[in-house]
């Protein structure tokens, strides 16, 4: 098993966080992953979070790991509140747009 070239590094990556094996990595015979595995996995993470709000452009949005279609991958926490705060009748923004789509 140790040495094989992966065919999929992180595949479709779901909005759920990644459940890791309770298990003893010795014990099963497991090889720690290569370097350049390690590295391609770690830059696929750091781009998680550099998705910045599509309303205010300033803050990261709220769930980077959700499609970009969604409200809560597409906007900050602080633009989806001020949306969802706004008491007046006549209120409507990308978040309301992009959430009347079912995003």
């Amino acid at each position: 098993m140790c040495g094989e070239a992966p065919t999929v590094l992180l595949g479709r990556v779901g909005s759920d966080p990644p459940r890791w094996p309770a298990v003893d990595p010795d014990a099963v015979g497991l090889c720690a992953p290569e370097v350049a595995v390690m590295r391609r996995v770690l830059a696929a993470l750091h781009a998680w979070g550099t998705a910045p709000c599509a309303l205010c452009a300033v803050e990261p949005v709220a769930r980077p790991d959700r499609p970009r279609g969604t409200v809560d991958g597409r906007f900050c926490p602080g633009c989806i509140q001020t949306c969802l705060d706004d008491p007046r009748r006549e209120h409507w923004c990308p978040v309301d747009t992009l959430g009347a789509t079912n995003g």
